[in-house]
């Protein structure tokens, strides 16, 4: 199948409140969604988050990639054809995300094409577990969150940003198992706040 039509849309979607990481806050995120038509009609779409001290993107620099690379190199491709999409992308060094954007288009496109879910064929399964992630605020905050989510959704995993100084962490994770229980699962994640030294006496608190 060849590709009959692409259009590329970004947005900004607000978070409920500022969610701090450690190296940035932010009130929002921006998305970039690319939309793929194939010449019996099937749409396919991928969808990518814009995160700068994540990815090293920005919306301009994602939408040039597409424009200026991705989608020409695209039109000589058989798009239902995931190795021949790969390999189309191959020629072109680094652009993760955008590669991943046209992966992820071309992907539902074959589902829309086939009729099969797309977890289906990539022989995946019908449900996944999912966790709950608990961003940096304080503790007690974060457990209102944790409990509320819990209740609400039924998440049996949560990830526990830390970072807020070891004291701090470890009183979050407390107050935390206080409110959702010991039935759920919870890992931390600190994105590198601490150094190497006294990561050792952290973990062990932790556990």
């Amino acid at each position: 199948m060849r590709l009959a039509e692409s259009s590329i849309h970004h947005y900004h979607l607000p978070y409920d409140r500022p969610v701090h990481w450690f190296n940035s806050s932010e009130a929002g995120a921006n998305f970039v969604l690319l939309r793929l038509v194939g010449d019996d009609g099937s749409v396919g779409v991928g969808e990518a988050t814009i995160k700068p001290t994540w990815s090293g993107t920005s919306v301009r620099s994602v939408v040039a990639v597409l424009e200026d690379l991705l989608l020409p190199a695209l039109q000589a491709t058989d798009i239902t054809d995931a190795a021949a999409v790969s390999q189309s992308m191959g020629r072109f060094p680094e652009n993760t995300l955008a590669k991943t954007l046209i992966a992820n288009a071309c992907h539902t496109l074959r589902s829309a094409a086939t009729g099969k879910p797309a977890w289906q064929l990539a022989g995946g399964s019908r449900s996944v577990d999912l966790s709950w992630c608990v961003t940096r605020q304080a503790p007690p905050a974060m457990a209102a969150e944790a409990a509320r989510m819990v209740d609400r959704f039924g998440f049996r995993a949560l990830k526990v940003k830390g970072g807020q100084g070891i004291d701090t962490d470890l009183r979050a994770l407390r107050e935390i198992t206080k409110a959702v229980g010991t039935d759920v699962a919870f890992y931390v994640d600190t994105n590198a706040a601490y150094p190497l030294d006294p990561s050792g006496d952290y973990i062990r608190a932790i556990a």
